[in-house]
């Protein structure tokens, strides 16, 4: 019999722990995919920057196809191109620190 039961020790997580383990996966999904990003939407702007975003969309959405990214993610960045400007991306490095439970305050500095 294969029976499953919660010990008093396996507390579930806390909303604030759920929501900080889920940042962490997005950013850690964003730095995986930032450089393909940048690497795409580089070599489009090299060759299209400036012209009508009908001209960019189709060619960044193959771009991202060759890279495994998905197509639709394209069509923003091909806006920022389209107008002539270099898309720069700075993935997040570590996920935000944990605030503390309660309200508080930092004492700035003390006098006599």
């Amino acid at each position: 019999m294969n029976d499953v039961s919660v010990m008093p020790n396996d507390a579930q997580p806390t909303e604030r722990e759920m929501e900080r383990a889920l940042t962490e996966a997005v950013a850690d999904h964003a730095r995986r995919l930032s450089p393909g990003l940048q690497e795409a939407c580089q070599a489009i702007f090299e060759t299209h920057r400036g012209r009508p975003s009908h001209e960019v969309v189709p060619e960044l959405r193959s771009a991202f196809a060759e890279r495994l990214i998905d197509p639709g993610l394209a069509d923003g960045f091909a806006e920022f191109i389209a107008a002539g400007v270099r898309v720069v991306l700075s993935p997040p490095t570590s996920a935000p620190a944990a605030e503390p439970p309660f309200p508080h305050r930092r004492l700035r500095s003390v006098t006599a």
